[in-house]
């Protein structure tokens, strides 16, 4: 992502005429923050109001490159009551646009996007890098190393295509040393020109839950470039934004440490992925709540373990749905509790006698959906299992104590990562078709959940 100081001139689209001086800092992970010489607003009505807000605020760096931030927010600095040009402002914006002007956001529509993720070098496999030696007699040894460009992999989409591939570089003195660097990009085009919520809903957010998914881990934009000049394509647009950045966690993680890579879905890549794009339409407020529980480091045990249980009752509810009992069983004891009610409470009763499943029984049917996953994680007593999780849950939820004692922190962390596992299990096998046999083994071998869950588990015995 874009960072550093840019100074340059800075106005408001209505007054093109009025511009000032000042330095607009980008830090990753930071709101844009401008800090201009003098006021963008009259100076009645920065003493009328705390803050004022400003929907663009249009501006031209040193190097002429232009900028628009947008809902931007005029506050702090210094005013001087005897000239209203001087003292100095400081504005911040919730986003930027590095590359062109746009009186107003709802203009900024675009037909392409270059978006990169944390962890997606890994997730789709780089360019095969050959070594030829050569060592003639009497002559020094000559090493040739080769970057054969990997093809891009395209998807026909509902909206119009995207195309999985590698940039490449590489630094240093060719003689003596090599360095190649390849970052994995994703390249979205659609049919028609959409707007900044449309790319980040309807593209951004189900690849960033697809490797959050298949890494277990916390899935961060990089950076998001738009395109929207057909005549001129090398010219584009760089989004600015807060995004939230994930803990530093050392080195990239290797194919073998995911639950998913590219190559699980090579074979079957394009309805794959356009099973999974149609599957977040009905599963997204599911997957953001499962999905915020990957970054363990900012969360309480408590609040992971609540998530967790949340996200696999949603889950059962959508996509497996069903009754408590079956609904002859539900008629005769609906109408056996109706003999002798008042019937002003009928309504009443017919709201608390719903047939809905209990969320004891929604855990042990999702236990269901991948029985090698679930012997893996928690052994053959799937409604223990799922006893644990309802008394614990209700014992943080309801407060219903019920003459227990309180769940220590190691367990709900424990049972927490159990049925996360068994959930993401789930979803892969439903959503993207993957074996739950070949699960099970992806889970022993490369869950992070998994050894969260050993890990909690034996700190208690």
């Amino acid at each position: 992502m874009l960072a550093g100081d840019f100074f340059g001139e800075w106005w408001l689209p209505s007054e093109p005429e009025r511009r000032l001086g000042g330095l607009l800092t980008l830090e990753p992970g930071q709101e844009p923050q401008l800090h201009l010489a003098g006021q963008l607003s009259d100076l009645r009505r920065r003493l009328g109001a705390t803050v004022v807000e400003h929907p663009t605020i249009l501006g031209v760096t040193a190097l002429g490159r232009p900028v628009t931030l947008v809902s931007a927010i005029e506050s702090g600095g210094q005013v001087n009551l005897f000239v209203s040009d001087a003292g100095d402002t400081v504005v911040t914006a919730p986003r930027a646009y590095m590359g062109d002007h746009f009186e107003r956001e709802a203009r900024a529509t675009f037909r392409r996007m270059d978006l990169r993720l944390s962890h997606l070098d890994s997730w789709f496999p780089p360019s095969p890098i050959t070594q030829d030696v050569v060592a003639p007699r009497g002559r020094l040894r000559r090493t040739t190393l080769t970057l054969e460009p990997r093809r891009s992999v395209e998807v026909k989409m509902n909206f119009g295509a995207l195309v999985f591939g590698h940039d490449s570089t590489s630094t240093g003195d060719r003689r003596t040393e090599a360095k190649f660097t390849q970052n994995a990009s994703i390249v979205a085009t659609t049919s028609r020109r959409q707007p900044l919520e449309w790319w980040l809903r309807r593209v951004v957010k189900p690849l960033r839950y697809l490797l959050a998914i298949s890494t277990e881990r916390p899935i961060l934009v990089e950076t998001i470039r738009f395109r929207p000049w057909s005549t001129n394509p090398d010219r584009e647009v760089e989004l600015v934004w807060a995004n939230d950045k994930p803990v530093e966690e050392g080195r990239e993680p290797h194919q073998t440490e995911m639950m998913v890579w590219y190559g699980d879905l090579a074979g079957r890549f394009e309805p794959a992925l356009l099973g999974w794009f149609a599957a977040v339409d009905d599963l997204e407020p599911i997957l953001d709540q499962f999905v915020a529980t990957f970054n363990t480091s900012r969360s309480y045990a408590e609040t992971r373990f609540t998530m967790i249980v949340g996200a696999a009752e949603a889950y059962h509810r959508e996509r497996v749905g069903g009754t408590d009992v079956p609904k002859l069983v539900h008629r005769e004891r609906m109408a056996q509790a109706r003999n002798g009610v008042d019937p002003i409470h009928l309504a009443w009763l017919n709201d608390r006698l719903n047939n809905q499943p209990t969320l004891f029984n929604r855990l042990v049917q999702l236990c269901q959906i991948v029985p090698d996953v679930t012997k893996l994680m928690i052994g053959d007593d799937a409604e223990a299992f799922a006893r644990s999780i309802r008394d614990a849950r209700n014992l943080r939820t309801h407060l219903d104590v019920g003459g227990r004692t309180s769940v220590p922190s190691l367990r709900l962390i424990a049972l927490a990562a159990q049925l996360g596992v068994i959930l993401e299990a789930a979803i892969l096998h439903r959503e993207l078709g993957l074996d739950g046999a070949e699960l099970a083994s992806r889970v022993e071998r490369a869950s992070r959940l998994r050894r969260t869950a050993i890990a909690a588990a034996g700190a208690l015995t």
